[in-house]
């Protein structure tokens, strides 16, 4: 998506951009170390793929299994219907145009930028705000745990949250792409599926975004609207097989949550003792608030390392995860450096 300046002079790059950091503090791809984004650096193996799946279309069986497979990894209730897409924000896109209205959107924000700038594309009145609006809304997004926050929110603020914001047959839209870190706190326990939307993402704690895996669960009215409006062969066959094989990885899964763990902890340390204060912790990112946040941030692309600023609130910093020691230390080497 390119660089953008603010009124701090410092270019905004989005998240995972390494061309444009590259444009504008020069080295090749493989000297920069990215940790702009909240995808795990330490991806699953990719299984092997026969060759039907690149040759032919993806089947009804296909579909079943990975639904099935999803289901079961999201432990849902057997009253929420599942419907896969390629990659949530193709969700995104979509529900702003079935939606009806205009309707009224309540966003809780800060939060990722893209819910507020679909909803505002497809031709509604979009409230975005850490507080409940004057007036309940038509639907209502929440992202949790929050990006770029970490904030987790319990069932019980899901709950007010539903009758403070909401009308009383609004839509709820609750984000959980990075819910895998601690997927015991899913609104999908304790939530009934009418006139809600869960949506779950694949490429991020996989940390395979290219395969462009995402769901929607829920409401089955709602999900049977988005199924018929993505299209027949929405989800490729090769996606498809990938993510029955990966959800069924219980084993990876546990490990790989456990590793998270260790290497966030790790960078809260370091953040804390580089003069940050750590705002939130997902597991798979970190929010720190620096006095001189502008400043770190041009340091680290001028080492090459890329992080994410944001320009509604110069002092904070988003961290992804480096992939292993290696990459902490080069991180933590840089930061000393600051002058």
């Amino acid at each position: 998506m390119g660089i953008s300046s603010n009124s701090y002079n410092r270019p905004v790059f989005h998240g995972g951009d390494i061309d444009a950091a590259r444009c504008a503090y020069g080295g090749n791809a493989s000297d920069w170390l990215d940790l702009s984004t909240g995808i795990n650096p330490n991806a699953y193996s990719v299984p092997e793929i026969s060759t039907q799946f690149w040759t032919s279309l993806p089947g009804t069986e296909q579909e079943e299994k990975l639904l099935s497979s999803a289901r079961s990894y999201f432990g849902l209730p057997e009253s929420y219907s599942i419907t896969a897409a390629p990659g949530t924000q193709s969700i995104l896109q979509i529900l702003p145009l079935i939606a009806g209205g205009p309707q009224k959107v309540a966003i809780q924000s800060p939060t990722y930028a893209e819910h507020s700038n679909c909803w505002k594309l497809g031709g509604h009145e979009v409230y975005g705000s850490a507080k409940a609006p004057a007036e309940p809304a038509d639907i209502a997004v929440l992202v949790n745990p929050n990006n770029p926050t970490g904030t987790l929110f319990n069932s019980d603020e899901i709950n007010l949250w539903r009758t403070n914001w909401l009308k009383p047959d609004g839509l709820l839209i609750i984000d959980e792409a990075f819910m895998d870190v601690t997927p015991d706190k899913s609104a999908a326990a304790s939530n009934d599926p009418e006139n809600t939307l869960i949506l779950k993402s694949f490429g991020k704690f996989f940390g395979l975004a290219g395969v462009r895996l995402g769901f929607v669960c829920g409401d089955p009215t709602w999900v049977s609207k988005i199924r018929s409006s993505l299209g027949p062969w929405a989800v490729s066959g090769v996606a498809a097989e990938v993510g029955s094989v990966a959800y069924a990885d219980t084993h990876w899964h546990c490990s790989t949550r456990t590793q998270i763990a260790n290497m966030s902890e790790k960078v809260a340390v370091l953040l804390s003792q580089s003069g940050g204060k750590v705002m939130g912790n997902a597991g798979l990112f970190l929010l720190a608030e620096f006095d001189e946040a502008n400043a770190i941030f041009e340091h680290l692309c001028q080492n090459h390392i890329l992080t994410r600023p944001f320009e509604y609130n110069s002092k904070w910093l988003r961290f992804g995860l480096p992939k292993d020691e290696e990459a902490l230390n080069r991180l933590s080497k840089a930061l000393k450096s600051l002058s």
